[in-house]
Parts: C-alpha cells; structure tokens; sequence
C-alpha cells in the first residue's frame, strides 16, 4: 500500500504533515520542504497543506520544534546510561547512535541545523550529554583526567564527522564504530 493510497483512506492531521516532512528531510534534504513537494508526496492537494498550516514556515516550525524533542530526548536517554559500567555504557551509547533510523535522523537534523539556527542548542545538548557521557566512561576506565576529555572529544568528533561522511559513503556499521571505540579505549 502505498503513502498516497493510505492518506486517501484518513483525513491528514498536523502529525501526518511532520512525519511526511521528516521523511523527505531524511531522503532528500532540506531543500525538500517545500509545500508542492510534501502534496505530491501524500497525494493531497495545496488545500489541504493551508488547512493545517499558514505557510512552509509554519511547517518547518512545527517539524522543528519535533526534532528538537527528539534531540532532548536522545540527550536524555544517553544521561541515563550513566547507570551502566563503563565498557558496557560505551556500547549502550554506540548501539543506540548507530540504529540506522537515528543515524539517517540525526544526520538529516544536523544538515538542516545549517540553515535553522532554532535546532542548534538542542543539538548542543545531545553533544554535551554524549561528551559527558563518554568522559565520564572513560574516567571510569581509569584514564586520566585530561585524557579522558581528548578521548572523549576525539570519539564525539569522530561521531559527528561519521555522520557528515554518510552522505557520500553511507553510515558505518555498529561493528565499526564499536571497533573504534575500542581502539580509543586501548592503552
């Protein structure tokens, strides 16, 4: 069954409208949020976009706003890992960042970061609480202070640069990831 087909069968409602907008910010960009995109892609006509939003800005504002949730609640989920032993919550947070869903998500919200500022602090966070996260792990591990912090900043940036190179090479595999923060961890 396709998009089109099931939104014949329902009248659209705001989630429908963000989740067909996350979908083409996930496939095709930023550049794709545009309202004669989002009808095409649900089968629907202008009408029924104006019925539920003013305008793009509207929508963009509303996808946004979701996607910030989103980030806190990433943020939130790699805060409560602190639970777990170190090696173990490591792990826990590659898993969790390398589900290809939230992978292609995060890159997605990052990209469009570049060009609305309103996702940049929630980004922040999820940055903070993944550094803190893995500083912590490795204080854990017995590394020392200011190596914990270069470990730490060294598999956040290596995160983020994944991410910006799955656009051209597809993301990494958990094996991957798990191997290099093996690597970071190796004395």
């Amino acid at each position: 069954m396709t998009e089109q087909t099931l939104v014949k069968r329902a009248r659209l409602g705001v989630s429908d409208w963000i989740a067909a907008s996350m979908r083409l910010l996930v496939t095709e960009g930023p550049a794709a949020l545009k309202i004669s995109r989002l009808t095409d892609t649900l089968g629907v006509t202008k009408g029924s976009f104006y019925w539920h939003f003013a305008d793009i800005a509207a929508l963009k504002s509303a996808l946004a706003a979701q996607c910030e949730a989103q980030q806190r609640a990433a943020a939130d989920h790699v805060r409560g890992l602190r639970i777990l032993p170190a090696t173990e919550r490591l792990g826990a947070i590659v898993d969790y960042v390398s589900e290809p869903r939230r992978w292609a998500a995060e890159a997605a919200v990052r990209s469009w970061s570049h060009t609305d500022n309103s996702l940049c602090s929630a980004i922040a966070e999820l940055d903070r609480s993944l550094h803190e996260a893995i500083y912590q792990a490795m204080l854990d591990l017995g590394f020392a202070e200011e190596d914990a912090r270069t470990r730490a900043t060294m598999l956040l940036y290596a995160g983020i640069g994944y991410l910006h190179a799955a656009e051209q090479s597809g993301p990494p595999n958990a094996d991957t990831l798990h191997r290099f923060v093996a690597l970071s961890t190796a004395r």
